[in-house]
């Protein structure tokens, strides 16, 4: 964070990657998005709103299924629909 309190797309990209193993183009992706008004920098509010969506990027990505070749999209929903009648 700047004297100024915000933080610039350059300060987070190098950041975002080596913690995160995020591309920067994602990273800036997600900047544009919280920077509601559009300076080119996060004030602390929209900083937060970054974290999240960081953070929501990375849980998603991480709980991700392995891809089965396999199984066809047909065969994995059929399944899914088996194990939901079992359940019921």
């Amino acid at each position: 964070m700047n004297k100024d309190k915000t933080v610039t797309i350059d300060e987070l990209e190098e950041l975002i990657e080596l913690k995160y193993k995020i591309d920067r183009i994602i990273t800036r992706q997600f900047f544009k998005k919280v920077d509601v008004d559009s300076s080119g920098d996060l004030a602390p509010g929209e900083l937060v709103d970054f974290r999240h969506e960081i953070r929501r990027f990375v849980t998603e990505r991480n709980s991700q299924r392995p891809y089965d070749s396999t199984k066809s999209n047909d065969q994995d929903s059929t399944h899914s629909e088996s194990n939901e009648e079992v359940r019921k």
